[in-house]
């Protein structure tokens, strides 16, 4: 696994009562971990404003997505909350908060901590607000022009940046920088003022300001030891300003002089405080805006990939010739690629196939037309099935990007020879009914469509002598989760058809059966097919 694997770290920034939580690194191949209280959970949050089965995270392609379970207190991205089973993607810098616990995405698991002073805790002192002085006219223009500048900020980042240019303005605030808080008396920085080099910030301080606080510090040579490093950099006086975001601390404005300068009065503590506050809601306007964003492009990828299973899908219901069949196809949250065909064929002929593109959104859905209208083709000009596979993954392997595959099973059925002809490319779910129930069916074949580019396939021959009936699902079913991540799996599916008499009631009864098991909307493409042979 190397460090492009990584996709990001979630940290514990606050709550669980102050216990040590790790951080939970999220790789391309972490595949749903809980969160909760519950000892169950693959990240727990000892805190009893999170739920046991408090939220999932899990992957979908390189894109991380976090999902409420229903919690009773709630998940909140960005201070935006989510609805009560709703899910939303995470990315490096957001903030969640579950329940009490506020976490945060960051890049890396490994952080690299501001450089801080080790300094005396008790020479921080907390600045009552009503006590901080008016503004001068100068600071009132500075003031003006810092919300002026921080409405045009369209990152965190950005808005950090454009603070400091405010803050320059004023001599006593020139020497200043903006950090955000990782946990663990952790933190990043994530703009410091131009030509300051490496700050070297006070870590009571920033410690206090974690918490809510406005706080300064006066250095004097009174301070024991561990203020020893604030002597020898001849800081004389400091402030760090929470910079707060729906009502929780998200960044910290330090800022300190030195030697020679003009010392932080108190109408420049209620200048940080007031600019701070003007950038606590330009990065909240931002978040929002971001996660409206993701929210607009995830409906363009659930539109795109629906339209286009919507043009290649055939009827819900239909015959070609003695053949006849139902099937039903449900768009999960984030729309795959399923994909299912039924077709004639010369001499009296049919041709099908059933099968899930890896991935979700408009990706999965180009990959899914690609592969159907290849297979389709290649049966249509009078290929063998083995053949049409053949170059179907053939054509895949040569144009698709790596990780992008297609599980498949494909039928020719030859109604003169009462013959089932079947190759399954990586699928390996068929239940097969010959008058006496369903049973699963082993079908030759080979790897998945679009993996290697040397792949020949080989079809099976059945002899069916009499009226049966073919059942075949799509991944989204086998692997439909239920709320705590326990997959649906065949031996479901197998349970759901038990007692069931018709190619409709095979379809009605696996996907309510699906339904029942997931509790909330599909997090996959569900797809169910079934065939009778007269």
């Amino acid at each position: 696994m190397t460090d492009s694997d990584q996709l990001g770290t979630l940290r514990l920034v606050s709550g669980a009562g102050g216990a040590a939580v790790g951080p939970l690194v999220v790789r391309a191949d972490t595949d749903r971990v809980l969160i909760g209280r519950s000892h169950e959970a693959g990240w727990q949050l000892p805190d009893p404003q999170v739920s046991r089965r408090h939220a999932v995270l899990y992957v979908v392609g390189r894109a991380m997505m976090l999902r409420d379970l229903n919690s009773r207190h709630g998940t909140v991205v960005n201070g935006s909350p989510l609805a009560a089973g709703g899910e939303t993607p995470l990315k490096p810098g957001d903030t969640v908060q579950l329940g009490n616990c506020r976490c945060t995405m960051e890049r890396r698991a490994g952080v690299s901590p501001a450089q801080t002073i080790a300094d005396d805790p008790s020479s921080v002192t907390v600045v009552s607000r009503a006590s901080v002085g008016g503004l001068a006219r100068v600071r009132l223009d500075a003031l003006i022009g810092c919300a002026t500048r921080l409405a045009r900020a369209g990152t965190r980042e950005e808005a950090a940046s454009l603070l400091l240019a405010s803050l320059a303005t004023l001599p006593e605030c020139a020497r200043a920088s903006v950090y955000r808080p990782l946990g663990a008396d952790e933190y990043e920085l994530v703009a410091a003022a131009d030509g300051l080099g490496t700050p070297t910030p006070s870590r009571s301080l920033l410690h206090e300001a974690s918490a809510g606080k406005l706080v300064q510090l006066v250095v004097d040579g009174t301070l024991d030891d561990r203020s020893h490093s604030l002597i020898q950099m001849r800081v004389q006086s400091a402030v760090c300003v929470p910079i707060r975001v729906a009502g929780q601390t998200d960044c910290l404005l330090y800022v300190d002089t030195r030697d020679g300068e003009r010392p932080i009065d108190a109408d420049a503590i209620g200048f940080c405080d007031a600019v701070a506050a003007i950038a606590g809601l330009a990065i909240e306007r931002i978040l929002s805006e971001e996660m409206a964003d993701r929210r607009r492009q995830i409906e363009l990828d659930l539109r795109s990939a629906r339209d286009a299973q919507r043009m290649l899908f055939p009827a819900p219901q239909g015959r070609s010739g003695d053949l006849g069949y139902v099937f039903e196809s449900i768009p999960g949250r984030y729309v795959g690629g399923d994909l299912f065909d039924l077709f004639p064929l010369d001499h009296g002929c049919t041709g099908f196939f059933l099968g899930d593109a890896v991935g979700k959104g408009a990706g999965a859905g180009v990959l899914m037309v690609a592969t159907q209208t290849l297979l389709r083709n290649h049966l249509e000009s009078g290929r063998s099935l083995g053949q049409a596979l053949t170059l179907t993954n053939r054509g895949l392997a040569v144009r698709s990007q790596a990780g992008k595959f297609v599980t498949l099973i494909a039928g020719i059925w030859n109604p003169a020879d009462r013959a089932l002809e079947l190759v399954d490319a990586g699928h390996g779910m068929a239940l097969f009914n010959r008058g006496s129930g369903f049973e699963r069916i082993v079908v030759s074949g080979d790897i998945p469509l679009g993996i290697s580019d040397a792949t020949e396939y080989t079809a099976e021959s059945l002899r069916v002598e009499s009226s049966c009936r073919l059942v075949l699902c799509s991944d989204g079913v086998g692997e439909q989760p239920d709320l705590g991540g326990e997959q649906f799996g065949p031996e479901g599916t197998e349970g759901a058809l038990r007692g069931s008499d018709s190619p409709e009631s095979d379809v009605r009864r696996i996907v309510q059966a699906v339904r029942d098991h997931a509790g909330t909307d599909f997090s996959d493409d569900l797809t169910v097919a079934s065939i009778s042979m007269g």
